[in-house]
């Protein structure tokens, strides 16, 4: 095996360590070669779960890519082309639309809807094996990501379509080589996770800007679809990308979001909030699960089939990945698992209750 099982050996080493120099409290490191990649080497991503207070939240960060059999990949491989709180803020629901833009692409013809009769999307973590991507396969889903720039082997994705992410700015190298100069035709591109987050991306309009227009804006000159970068539902968040959006001169086809919480209704209502500070722009809503990181109470279930109905009625919503198809919930309210990677009684890769509700299964 490569050098990532020493990360899970050195499990207290999490994404402080390697990103920030500094140890999270409660991080969750990848285990092994849970992720995606069949043929990609060891490029030190973790998908750390940080468990923190009001201000400061659990959250994704670029994830191991992996043999889809969790052997060790090849050392020198190329990727595949597939082609292809908490704090809720719920009362944010105003019209400031003093950003002055319009959509480059309307929301009914955006490309990145690139399967029929679908918006789902699998946020798929690394400490489940990539081989397991075909079994939550739906004429629902269209797309998986990976908080990272590495695919899995397209022969194990079940035809979902891969959308690589630029995660944040020390992760320029690998998406340059791995999406911008590697000759893959995604189409689709994720910018950076959680820009507002101290644990996450964790950088001010100003470096977003830059990296926008240096790693996504030649993409979308090349007619790939460009998602803006995401932000929580912390209270900054909103305002995070109302500035983000009042400057970039390259408009994102779509906005993405994150929300955490315990009710569908501020759910819903902080969704709104979006639609009504950027009209006409696509929402992709790239992670969602209803917890407080704090054991609290939830019933997964009810909120999913309420949030299911309010997100496929809603034509500004383009795009959902629940979280997570991740064996390793963390802190995550573990009523939200969408598949076991090893189940309890013994089946490997099988779909959950809630992950089939989400699927349409």
């Amino acid at each position: 095996m490569t050098i990532l099982n020493v990360l899970v050996a050195s499990s207290a080493i999490a994404l402080g360590v390697l990103l920030n120099g500094a140890a999270p409290v409660n991080a969750l490191v990848a285990q092994g070669h849970g992720g995606l990649n069949a043929r990609s080497p060891n490029h030190n991503g973790i998908l750390k779960r940080q468990r923190t207070t009001h201000k400061n939240r659990k959250r994704c960060v670029a994830q191991q890519a992996v043999n889809p059999s969790g052997s060790s990949g090849a050392s020198n491989p190329q990727p595949t082309d597939n082609s292809g709180n908490n704090n809720n803020n719920s009362g944010n629901n105003n019209n400031n639309n003093n950003n002055n833009n319009t959509p480059s692409v309307p929301v009914q013809n955006n490309p990145a809807q690139v399967c029929s009769g679908g918006k789902v999307g699998l946020a798929w973590g690394p400490t489940m094996p990539a081989n397991y991507i075909q079994n939550a396969a739906s004429p629902k889903v269209c797309w998986y990501y990976n908080w990272s720039a590495w695919a899995a082997d397209s022969s194990v994705t079940g035809g979902a379509k891969f959308v690589p992410m630029l995660w944040g700015a020390d992760k320029e190298s690998e998406f340059r080589a791995q999406v911008m100069d590697s000759g893959a035709n995604y189409g689709i591109a994720l910018a950076m996770n959680e820009v507002n987050e101290e644990h996450q991306a964790n950088m001010d309009v100003g470096t977003a800007l830059g990296l926008w227009n240096s790693l996504l804006v030649p993409l979308k000159s090349r007619g790939w679809t460009v998602i803006s970068p995401s932000t929580t539902s912390a209270p900054s968040g909103l305002e995070w990308m109302k500035q983000w959006m009042n400057q970039v001169q390259t408009k994102p086809d779509a906005v993405a979001l994150h929300w955490y919480g315990m009710n569908v209704e501020d759910f819903k209502s902080y969704v709104r909030s979006f639609i009504a500070a950027f009209p006409g722009y696509p929402l992709w809503i790239t992670e969602f699960a209803c917890t407080d990181f704090n054991g609290g109470w939830c019933d997964v279930p009810a909120f999913a089939r309420e949030a299911i109905a309010f997100l496929d009625s809603t034509p500004e919503v383009q795009a959902y990945f629940p979280f997570a198809f991740e064996d390793s919930m963390s802190n995550v309210a573990q009523e939200n698992r969408l598949m076991w990677a090893n189940g309890p009684n013994g089946g490997q890769g099988v779909l959950t209750d809630v992950g089939r509700m989400y699927l349409g299964l």
